[in-house]
């Protein structure tokens, strides 16, 4: 750089001035920064101040504030929109009690697990506070065991809304738990506290309170319970639904375990007292809360309603991160309006038959027994009718005995028999119950396939005492036996394993290892038998072969899956899927949905049970989507339909050896209807599922305790019939919808492939020729291979020789049958089969000369 002629010192002068300004603006602007920084700290703080303010101002009045859940009435319409039930809070049960009632062990169950510093702090907690923010900021939903003692019963009672789905909402929510929680200390000591807390908190199955939940679990008040009981109702408060301790025991008695560990560590209780709870077997004595009769002023609901509501608060968890708590309150004291498709002329319908006593065969019930015995030390034991019937078992050395009776006589004399054997001098009878119950027992669920509504449901037969009674329709898992044949086998092999209507198996006991598969029908096997004849007569062989050399159980789990079915196991993926044996059973409503897909052109979906849900100030909070997605090819579907048509209204082809269709009694006059029968012999269930091209409906029969009984029964389909014929009585008949991705060709039943004019319909060929259908481009382009035609000599019954009079000369034809099967016991086949030698050898009674005319 060139300074010219500058002198030095007026250079370094200038660039002294430079620096000199460069520092000062350099200082002016850190000066503007700071005081931009310390005004955006002033006015933040003033903006935080005043939104907290604001927040506190909105913050409920803690004077009017009443920890009791109090609200307005939810009612319940159907798709007509007229009200079918009402929650009303003034009616519901609560079951309360003082803190003096309430077992010290019991309350530091819930303070040690629950709040450890509740003795100590003023309402809050911030490990408690910091734990539940960071919980509800990544997983946007609440839990009601977050946060201090105080603030459970805050949120739970006072912001009974749920929820917040914003993190603004969330920071409101959570400012106002703590500024009331701190506001409530000040007015209320510990033991009141702590008193509404354990008298207002969802412990499961609808129970509110500590006293509830004693009364529903053992059957016995609050005040009565034993340490290991109370560490049970102390697991379930972390999670009532993954805690349940009667559906989810495993779960229940792990975390009640960790609740013992803290009670040991805080020195809560001693060692010998942490072992004795350890050991002791408290499930066993459980309530069945399926038959919970305990009294109670709430509204009994229908088993529909009750599914609706089950329905609202699951999705109220799920979609809107309500915790069991706040759903439970909303629901019940909430005024909501729940808005359901329920068809209210059908589900009358369904009520009259399913509970008609003229369907049923007379006059069988089982024992609903509940007996609480108090002992001199204190100790207390229930007794149930399973305790009952083990006594009879022991006693009578019969064990077969399974709570049927049909005199009641009988049974009171048994139950006097079984109350002498454990009530004991000095021993006090708390409380008796003996209610008898219908037998056997009935579910059904009706579906519109098109769109999964629920139009009409039943949990069971006689009147139902109790909202917590089991609901036989969505609870009771049974064998579905062969009426999962359609599901577990030929639908996967229709669908993904190349095989049509027409393929074949051979119709005869098969044996492995651990089972064996025979059919329910005690006539002799068919012999060669196509898919379309083992879905009409439901052969339970023809599935497990099907499986067995074709699908494998593997695929068959998944499509099941695919189908809905929630219950099966690892241990189900066995040869056991094709004919509905299975570890854990499956629910009526869960067949009926899928039997529905079907119905639906091979679409599943999820049975929807409300449709929208308005808050009291009109705004809807929920609205329930469609869940539906395709399992099957609608060729796939329309195949199965056909068939199952077959099954309700096919021709007797096969009458003369005594085997008939398995929907026959379920047709309906002018009326398409396509559907399949199930039976399982070693639990006494029966089915039949069916549908119309309107609805899809399931019936479930059978008794409460698993009961072998005969097979030939049918009552249950004629219930079937009489519902589908007045629920379609003036309706058209749209006929169902079929794939126009098919082809058609005359088949032989034996082979399964084209038939042979002449010979597969021939008289001697115990073969059926008829009209198959086929996915486009599966039919079958080869001719019957298992018919063959032979010329008979009348007067050797050998075949004909060029010698033989053409009079003596039959036209005969036989079945060519795999050796593999002719070897094993005989079949309606085996009596056409080709004799071994008859191709071997010629008449030897006619030699020499020409034939006569």
């Amino acid at each position: 750089m060139n300074f010219g002629n500058i002198p030095v010192k007026a250079r370094l002068n200038a660039s002294i001035q430079r620096s000199r300004r460069l520092h000062q603006i350099g200082f002016s602007f850190f000066k503007f920064i700071l005081f931009c920084l310390i005004s955006f700290i002033i006015i933040g703080t003033v903006c935080i101040y005043g939104m907290i303010r604001g927040i506190l101002d909105s913050a409920p009045d803690i004077s009017s504030i009443n920890m009791k859940p109090t609200g307005y009435t939810t009612n319940i319409y159907d798709a007509d929109n007229h009200i079918t039930a009402s929650l009303n809070h003034e009616d519901h049960e609560r079951e309360e009690v003082s803190f003096s009632e309430i077992p010290t062990d019991l309350i530091q169950a819930f303070t040690i697990t629950q709040d450890p510093n509740f003795l100590y702090h003023h309402g809050n907690d911030a490990k408690q506070s910091l734990r539940r923010i960071i919980y509800g900021f990544f997983y946007n939903t609440a839990s009601s065991s977050f946060g201090t003692i105080t603030q459970q019963l805050i949120r739970n009672n006072v912001f009974n809304g749920g929820f917040k789905k914003s993190l603004g909402e969330r920071i409101e929510q959570s400012i106002q738990e703590g500024y009331l929680a701190a506001r409530l200390k000040e007015r209320l000591d510990k033991e009141s506290i702590l008193e509404l807390y354990l008298n207002s908190i969802n412990l499961g199955s609808n129970t509110v309170g500590v006293q509830s939940a004693a009364l529903h679990y053992f059957n016995k008040n609050v005040s009565e319970l034993t340490l290991s009981e109370c560490t049970v109702l102390a697991a379930t408060a972390f999670n009532p639904s993954l805690y349940n301790p009667v559906k989810q025991q495993q779960k229940n008695a792990e975390e009640r375990k960790k609740v013992l560990d803290e009670l040991l560590t805080a020195q809560a209780i001693s060692n010998e007292q942490y072992q004795e709870a350890l050991a002791d077997p408290v499930y066993d004595r459980l309530q069945n809360s399926s038959y919970n009769t305990t009294a109670s002023s709430e509204p009994i609901l229908s088993y529909y309603n009750e599914e609706v509501i089950n329905s609202v608060l699951f999705d109220l968890q799920n979609e809107l991160g309500y915790n069991e708590t706040q759903a439970y309150n909303l629901v019940h004291y909430g005024g909501l309006s729940i808005y359901t498709p329920m068809d209210a002329s059908i589900q009358s319908i369904v009520d009259e038959e399913i509970n008609s006593l003229k369907n049923y065969p007379d006059g069988e019930f089982s024992l609903n027994y509940t007996l609480v015995v108090s002992h001199p030390d204190g100790t207390t034991n229930t007794y149930t009718e399973l305790d009952v019937k083990t006594f009879y078992q022991s006693v009578q050395h019969i064990s077969d005995f399974h709570n049927i009776f049909s005199n009641e006589d009988f049974m009171n004399r048994l139950i006097q028999s079984f109350r002498e054997s454990v009530v004991h001098e000095h021993d006090t009878i708390l409380s008796e119950t003996i209610n008898t119950i219908p037998q056997p027992q009935a579910s059904m669920s009706i579906i519109n396939q098109r769109n999964g509504y629920v139009l009409a449901l039943s949990g069971g037969r006689g009147k139902r005492s109790d909202n917590l009674s089991i609901d036989r329709a969505t609870d009771s898992m049974r064998q579905p036996g062969s009426a999962f044949s359609v599901l577990s086998s030929f639908a996967p092999a229709l669908d993904l394993c190349g095989l049509t209507l027409a393929s074949t198996y051979y119709d005869h006991p098969l044996h492995t290892s651990s089972q064996s598969f025979t059919n329910w029908q005690e006539t002799p096997s068919m012999g060669y038998a196509t898919i379309r004849q083992g879905i009409s007569f439901s052969l339970n062989t023809i599935a497990a072969q099907c499986m067995s050399e074709t699908v494998t159980p593997a695929v068959s789990y998944d499509y099941l899956s695919q189908f809905g079915f929630s219950s099966l196991t690892a241990e189900d993926k066995s040869l056991s899927l094709s004919i509905g044996s299975l570890k854990n059973g499956v629910t009526n409503l869960e067949m009926t949905a899928a039997y529905a897909a079907i119905a639906n052109e091979g679409t599943y979906t999820k049975p929807i049970f409300y449709t929208t849900v308005v808050d009291r100030n009109g705004k809807i909070i929920l609205e329930k989507e469609h869940n539906s997605y395709p399992v099957l090819k609608d060729t796939t579907a329309t195949l199965l339909t056909d068939a199952m048509e077959d099954s309700v209204s096919g021709e007797d082809y096969w009458k003369e050896y005594g085997i008939t269709h398995t929907g026959a009694e379920c047709k309906v006059k002018g009326m398409d209807i396509a559907g399949t029968d199930g039976v399982s012999p070693s639990t006494g269930d029966h089915w039949f599922i069916g549908y119309s091209p309107y609805v899809t409906c399931g019936i479930w029969s059978g008794y409460d305790d698993p009961n072998p009984t005969e097979q030939s029964t049918s009552y249950y389909k004629q219930i079937w019939q009489t519902v589908m014929k007045r629920i379609h009585q003036g309706l058209s008949n749209p006929e169902f919808l079929h794939s126009g991705n098919l082809e058609s060709a005359l088949i032989c039943s034996k082979s399964g492939l084209l038939a042979i004019e002449g010979t597969c319909n021939h008289s001697t060929s115990n073969s059926i020729v008829y009209t198959e259908y086929f996915e486009k481009g599966t039919a079958p382009t080869q001719y019957c291979n298992r018919h063959t035609k032979v010329n008979i000599c009348t007067h050797s019954n050998m075949q004909a020789g060029k010698f033989c009079p053409i009079n003596q000369i039959e036209e005969h034809v036989y079945l060519i049958i795999d050796p593999k099967h002719a070897s094993g016991l005989p079949t309606e086949d085996s009596n056409y089969a080709l004799p071994d030698n008859l191709l071997k050898s010629i008449c030897t009674l006619h030699h020499g000369s020409e034939p006569e005319s």
